[in-house]
């Protein structure tokens, strides 16, 4: 309470002294899963329609020191399960240099924006023509910061992990900027922690993670990347006191390639992701594996065009992919995919009712590679306000 009071005073504040500015954007949604559905398989508590309240993102940034130093910040307050907004939280909260040296050479510090890939672009609602999250930012995976490898089912207190955490923000100093007239760009970030890591706080049980990614961008409305990330995952616990937990990592290649032209826009990105982990038994008596590989391939393929004959519209479709390795799994002792396959294809047609305001409807289809298969396509619909 105290910290939401604060945050309030800090933004009326904003409001009477112009040298910091500030926007915001609110979201409200309407959702509704095939029977199945459920949190931890398609985000949605049960398969009714389900109103989320929504979500309100607060952005506020000055100018310390003009053309030199900046101070930049994302409060957020999202709902809890499906019921009321939860606090204002700090997402974002960072000091950032410019131009050193006289060259497009920045350093920000803080709690900053992953480098990585292209989903950093579209994680605010009014620039994402879907209603979901990628894949790979939202499906929590056999593989937990405290066990390694677990398996067959995931249990409330420990989901597993996402290939890269959804809140898209780490605790960590990046250095950021460009070459040759912008056609050579670079990001590249020191952080608390690797893709995976949901933690944004700076206390380390471990070793650092890097992540990191540069970019050709031959023309204003062609852009290539490459992504790269490493650190271990595995955090301090009593269920784990008993072996190097910084020797067990998490991995990730990324190739991605973005298309903007005239109407349309083409996005494709490509993950190779890995985790060295252990396999504790289920009573966590004993150490029966001492490193697993678990494999994930993630692919993200969207087309969005807008609409010449109807100003302010659109229509888009995605196609996406996890596909995991075989392993020996000590807990079935028997070879299995390490998770279960996913695809999704999902469509959307948006509208701007206002130059500030979006509404989109959108239908995902889920396919899992899974007996029986669920349940858990979505129907969406979503208008956020840009103020």
């Amino acid at each position: 309470m105290k910290k939401t009071i604060f945050i309030l005073l800090l933004i009326t504040f904003t409001n009477v002294y112009s040298q910091i500015l500030w926007n915001g954007i609110y979201t409200f949604e309407i959702k509704k899963g095939g029977d199945d559905s459920s949190e931890l398989i398609n985000e949605l508590p049960n398969e009714n329609f389900n109103i989320f309240p929504g979500k309100l993102q607060l952005f506020l940034d000055t100018e310390i020191e003009a053309d030199k130093i900046y101070f930049s910040s994302k409060i957020e307050a999202n709902t809890i399960k499906n019921i009321k907004l939860s606090p204002l939280r700090i997402y974002q909260i960072s000091i950032i240099f410019v131009n050193l040296f006289d060259r497009d050479i920045n350093v920000e510090a803080g709690r900053i924006l992953t480098p990585f890939g292209k989903f950093k672009e579209l994680q605010h609602n009014p620039d994402n023509p879907f209603i979901s999250f990628p894949l790979s930012h939202v499906y929590y995976m056999n593989v937990s910061r405290k066990r390694g490898f677990f398996n067959p089912a995931k249990w409330e207190p420990d989901p597993g992990l996402e290939i890269a955490y959804h809140g898209t923000y780490y605790s960590g100093v990046k250095a950021f900027g460009s070459f040759f007239d912008r056609q050579f760009q670079y990001d590249l970030a020191i952080t608390n922690g690797p893709l995976s890591n949901y933690g944004t706080d700076l206390e380390l049980n471990n070793e650092p993670g890097f992540i990191g990614r540069v970019a050709f961008e031959p023309k204003p409305w062609l852009n290539l990347g490459a992504s790269f990330s490493t650190g271990a995952f595995i955090e301090e616990d009593p269920v784990n006191e008993n072996f190097d937990i910084d020797k067990y990592k998490q991995t990730a290649f990324g190739g991605d390639l973005r298309i903007n032209y005239m109407y349309y826009d083409f996005i494709f990105e490509y993950i190779y992701n890995t985790w060295k982990a252990p396999v504790i038994s289920q009573d966590n008596s004993r150490l029966l594996a001492d490193e697993v590989d678990l494999n994930v391939n993630s692919l993200f393929a969207s087309l969005k065009i807008d609409l010449p004959f109807l100003v302010g519209a659109y229509v888009a479709g995605k196609y996406e992919m996890l596909n995991f390795n075989n392993i020996f799994n000590p807990l079935t002792n028997r070879n299995q995919n390490w998770d279960e396959d996913h695809k999704a294809f999902e469509f959307a047609f948006g509208y701007k009712l206002s130059p500030r305001t979006l509404w989109k409807i959108s239908y995902r289809i889920n396919d899992t590679d899974a007996n029986p298969e669920p349940d858990d396509n979505i129907f969406g619909t979503q208008v956020s306000v840009e103020f």
